[in-house]
């Protein structure tokens, strides 16, 4: 899928549609290849969106629709525009199936919100700090602030003032990492800071870290982020005593780019190194572990560096460790693996290898 927005707001009324018909035609205009999808069963608008477009608009229901088939039906190249429904997190109770946030979730785009503003002033920073920080897995990219009157300069430098800490910006985190980094990663399963957004870095499954669709060319400034790295469950973040933001890690957020073997038998140590100059042996906290791609069965190898942060081993190195690898039986098993610090990792059943 090509890139790609939702246009939503905090509740009906607010102004979406014409927002979005605005955005559509401005690009339109503009000769950007687009493409305009409507969130839920609505038939009304997507008729004023293919006006606007010049093209087929889709309807996109994540309560009817499999996550298969809206992805399919989102992948376009080009930009896609979507307007959201209703509310943005109004869908089925209890989890809001089907609301605009949970399409955002499933298509992975950011949400521009909405506000209308006609019978609100200052008060209107509040609700967007907490649309912004309701659900990390959504990600509020903008705002745009609908139907000022009189009071729109307080307004706008009021809202600014209250809801700058909370856009992630890539040199007050590095700014923060370099000064909280004297040795080794940072301390950050201690902190429980406010979530500000998503980041767009994107580690790919090479190791190379991105900015804005960028590779980041230097490596000092990748060791300092890779410092306060902190995966939540399956979602990676980069957390300071003062802000967390998300970004997106295409597989494992190192590579193992080399290690060395220490000693000899069950007791060896092996000793991996990665990509951001971090080294852990493997043993009982550093497990190894190997996945196989269920469509072509190729076996992709880790390594646990710290916490919960695994390192993606790297084709040279893999080969060299099914060298110094051996047979072990596990529960009646024969397995064909490595030992280090007095644990065996298998890698594959000794039945499956090639001895050919």
């Amino acid at each position: 899928m090509g890139m790609g927005l939702i246009i939503s707001a905090p509740n009906s009324g607010s102004g979406k549609t014409i927002i979005t018909l605005g955005i559509l035609r401005a690009l339109k205009n503009r000769s950007v290849n687009i493409h305009a999808a409507k969130s839920g069963p609505d038939y009304i608008d997507p008729r004023f969106h293919s006006m606007a477009s010049g093209s087929e608009c889709y309807n996109l229901d994540s309560w009817a629709m499999s996550k298969d088939r809206l992805r399919s039906i989102s992948s376009h190249d080009g930009h896609l525009i979507i307007e959201g429904a209703m509310g943005l997190f109004d869908g089925a109770p209890p989890c809001g199936k089907g609301s605009t946030a949970h399409l955002a979730k499933i298509l992975n785009l950011p949400i521009i919100l909405i506000m209308d503003c006609s019978k609100i002033s200052q008060s209107i920073a509040a609700v967007a700090e907490g649309f912004i920080n309701f659900d990390e897995k959504v990600k509020i990219d903008g705002v745009i602030l609908n139907k000022i009157g009189y009071n729109y300069r307080k307004t706008k430098n009021y809202m600014t003032e209250k809801t700058s800490k909370l856009t992630p910006d890539a040199d007050s985190l590095a700014k923060s990492a370099s000064a909280l980094n004297k040795k080794g990663p940072a301390p950050v399963h201690l902190w429980n800071p406010p979530f500000c957004g998503n980041l767009d870095i994107r580690i790919a499954r090479d190791g190379t870290w991105y900015y804005l669709g960028t590779p980041i060319g230097r490596k000092r400034l990748i060791k300092l982020f890779s410092t306060i790295l902190r995966k939540d469950d399956d979602d990676y973040f980069l957390v300071t005593p003062v802000e967390k933001v998300g970004i997106q890690v295409d597989d494992a957020p190192f590579v193992a780019v080399d290690f060395e073997v220490h000693g000899s038998g069950k007791n060896q140590e092996v000793l991996f190194k990665t990509n951001v100059d971090e080294e852990a042996i493997a043993g009982p906290k550093n497990k190894i572990r190997v996945t196989r791609d269920p469509n072509t069965d190729e076996p992709s190898p880790y390594v646990r560096i710290r916490s919960n942060l695994d390192a993606l081993i790297d084709r040279k190195s893999f080969y060299r460790l099914v060298d110094i690898a051996e047979n072990y039986s596990i529960e009646g098993e024969q397995w064909f693996g490595v030992w280090s610090s007095n644990e065996f990792f298998p890698i594959i059943l000794s039945s499956e290898l090639d001895i050919n």
